[in-house]
């Protein structure tokens, strides 16, 4: 469970073995800004290991959140947007 920025919201992040040694996961929120056409959920949701798969997940969501802050948008709670 991670938080987004000073946004209060948890993000709960699970991962799964998939085949091989590969790593999926899913997240409970993706993040849409005021930048964005859509809520930005990974087309690929896997990794080569667990670290990996848990910093693709992070940095999907903090990305986005570091551009639209860094455009002078204010951080707002509907930016996460649960999973269906």
């Amino acid at each position: 469970m991670i938080r987004v920025g000073t946004l209060d919201t948890v993000v709960t992040i699970r991962l799964r073995r998939t085949w091989g040694s590969r790593t999926a996961y899913r997240q409970s929120h993706a993040i849409k800004t005021p930048r964005q056409p859509s809520p930005n959920w990974s087309c690929a949701p896997e990794a080569e290991s667990p670290g990996d798969a848990l910093r693709k997940a992070i940095c999907g969501l903090t990305m986005h959140y570091r551009q639209a802050v860094g455009e002078g948008y204010p951080p707002a709670e509907d930016w996460l947007v649960p999973a269906n």
